[in-house]
């Protein structure tokens, strides 16, 4: 976005730059779908664009930036399991009920500071750990 007034320490009231970083909706979802959103960079951290790097759509360059603007969502439906979230008994994880949510990022070294490999999603529901539904999408 532009709108960030300082960065790096120095002013940008007049927008001139952008501030790309990475982006994780970690829970996106209502009673009928659900999905979790990585936006990935090709840079590291907190990055100060400008031109095309900053991806701006309405020059036409949303898909020429550093960061991924649209993302990579996981939603279990659109994987291909239709019967995995919704509302009622016909479903593994049933939204009429009460749910908590875990969200794990397992990394490739299994230490705190290594690089991501796999981000995990688990539901617990009726004293059941209920895991995210595969993807059927080849």
């Amino acid at each position: 976005p532009h709108d960030i007034k300082w960065m790096d320490g120095e002013a940008n009231v007049d927008g001139a730059h952008g501030m790309c970083c990475f982006e994780m909706d970690i829970w996106e979802a209502n009673k009928m779908a659900t999905a979790f959103t990585p936006h990935p960079c090709s840079v590291k951290g907190a990055y100060k664009c400008s031109g095309t790097d900053c991806g701006d759509g309405a020059k036409g360059e949303r898909y020429m930036g550093v960061c991924d603007k649209d993302g990579c969502d996981f939603n279990a439906y659109r994987m291909g399991a239709h019967d995995f979230y919704g509302a009622g008994p016909g479903f593994a994880l049933d939204t009429t009920k009460p749910m908590t949510v875990v969200t794990q990022f397992i990394t490739a070294d299994g230490t705190d500071t290594g690089d991501l490999a796999e981000i995990r999603r688990l539901y617990v529901q009726d004293g059941k750990v209920i895991a995210d539904a595969n993807s059927t999408v080849p």
